[in-house]
């Protein structure tokens, strides 16, 4: 499979057969242009302007935004309820983590996730080989809580997303911190573009995180 980081926390998935995945496509209010992307299936974490903007997407696609366990075709998919805040919803709503399951790979996008999970999270979770977690604070979790979040899950892969750059209007903090406590501890590369070929077989043992550059900024 494909894995590109479109900006924020949109993601486009391409699998070997042609399936499209798109997560929390985004309008064009937050600094980035998001073209039309054709999607086969349409993750939505939240519904907020910065995560759900279906009008940037085309196709006969399978619209998903609710808790619970789909398939679509080959693919597997479980939403878990989290909330988007430490207050259980109270500031701004709840949030849906959602583990994608496809040629042999389980991803898991943990869109605004703006709580510390507990145990029974990290048990419906399971086994996750490439995580993208928000690492910018502000309105979800921040480095240092998103690095003890990647300790618990220990995934093959963490990306991380929703974090300023350049073309960002949102006031969220850089991928830095993240970075400072990650350092030492797990390898760190930093990609240089946008997107990422993804094999089961080719899966290094080692914890890594790779730091994408988005494909809009």
């Amino acid at each position: 499979m494909k894995l590109t980081w479109m900006a924020h926390s949109c993601f486009n998935i391409i699998l070997e057969n042609g399936t499209k995945i798109v997560f929390d496509p985004f309008d064009n209010s937050i600094g980035y242009e998001l073209p039309v992307l054709e999607a086969d299936i349409a993750l939505i974490s939240h519904d907020h302007f910065d995560h759900n903007d279906v009008s940037r997407l085309s196709g006969d696609y399978t619209l998903i935004r609710e808790a619970g366990e789909y398939t679509v075709g080959d693919v597997k998919i479980r939403g878990i309820k989290t909330y988007h805040d430490p207050e259980q919803g109270a500031l701004r709503g709840e949030n849906i983590v959602f583990i994608v399951e496809a040629e042999g790979i389980r991803i898991a996008h943990l869109g605004d996730l703006g709580e510390m999970p507990s145990e029974e999270f990290y048990k419906e979770l399971g086994k996750i080989d490439i995580l993208l977690t928000p690492v910018g604070s502000v309105y979800t979790i921040n480095g240092a809580q998103a690095y003890q979040i990647c300790r618990k899950i220990d995934p093959n892969i963490i990306i991380p997303m929703h974090y300023k750059t350049l073309s960002l209007t949102t006031p969220l903090e850089s991928v830095q911190k993240f970075l400072i406590e990650a350092v030492g501890y797990y390898d760190i590369s930093r990609l240089g573009n946008d997107t990422l070929k993804l094999e089961a077989s080719n899966l290094k043992k080692r914890t890594r995180v790779i730091v994408m550059q988005p494909k809009l900024d």
